[in-house]
C-alpha cells in the first residue's frame, strides 16, 4: 500500500484509524546511518585483549534482548531458531547489529550464522580486524621503480584460468561433450 496515496484521500483521514499513520507521515523521520550506540567507540578504545569479550557481551545482550531472554540464560551453541527466533526476530536482530555496528550486514545474517558462536566470529572478524590491522607496507605504499610509481599488491593471485587458456579449456570440453552426443558440429 502506498500510505502517502492512501492517506491523502479526504475518506482515509476522517477515518479515526488511520489518524496516527497520516500524522507519523506528516512528521518525516531523519533515517541516521551513524551508529547510534557506543560499542563502536568502546571497540576503537579497548586494549585487544579486551575487545573480543566486549563484542561478545554487547551481542549476546542484543540477542537477549531480540529474544526476550533474560542475560544469562543464553546457550551460545544451540541455533538461533532452536531458540525461538523466527524471520521477523531475525530481522530485528541484523536491524539493530547493523544499526549500532554500523556495518552492512545481510538479511539472511541469522541463516548464515546460526549460532551465537557463528555470529560472534562473523562479527569479530568485521569489526576487530578493521580496528586493529593496518594495511601493510608493502600493499599500501607506493614504492619507486626508477622514475615510475609502482604500486605493490602482495594480496592479488594470477588466476590460472584467465585468457586463452580459460577458452582453449573451455573449447576442448564443449568438443568433448560433443564428441560423447555424437554431434559432428563445427
Amino acid at each position: 500500500i502506498n500510505w502517502s496515496e492512501f492517506l491523502s484521500l479526504p475518506a482515509a483521514i476522517s477515518q479515526p484509524i488511520f489518524q496516527t499513520q497520516a500524522s507519523q507521515l506528516a512528521t518525516p523521520s531523519i533515517a541516521s546511518t551513524e551508529p547510534s550506540s557506543s560499542i563502536l567507540s568502546d571497540l576503537a578504545a579497548a586494549d585487544p585483549k579486551d575487545k573480543q569479550p566486549l563484542l561478545d557481551t554487547y551481542v549476546c545482550t542484543q540477542i537477549c534482548q531480540t529474544l526476550g531472554f533474560p542475560p544469562g540464560e543464553l546457550d551460545r551453541q544451540t541455533g538461533f531458531f532452536d531458540l525461538g527466533m523466527d524471520s521477523l526476530t531475525a530481522l530485528e536482530l541484523k536491524n539493530s547489529l547493523q544499526t549500532d555496528l554500523g556495518l552492512s550486514l545481510p538479511s539472511t545474517l541469522a541463516f548464515d550464522y546460526p549460532t551465537v558462536e557463528a555470529l560472534l566470529a562473523y562479527l569479530a572478524t568485521q569489526l576487530i580486524s578493521e580496528t586493529t590491522h593496518e594495511p601493510t607496507a608493502e600493499t599500501s605504499e607506493q614504492k619507486m621503480d626508477g622514475e615510475q610509481a609502482v604500486q605493490v599488491d602482495t594480496e592479488k593471485t594470477v588466476d590460472p584460468l584467465f585468457g586463452d587458456d580459460l577458452i582453449a579449456q573451455m573449447d576442448q570440453k564443449l568438443a568433448d561433450i560433443e564428441n560423447l552426443l555424437g554431434e559432428d558440429t563445427p
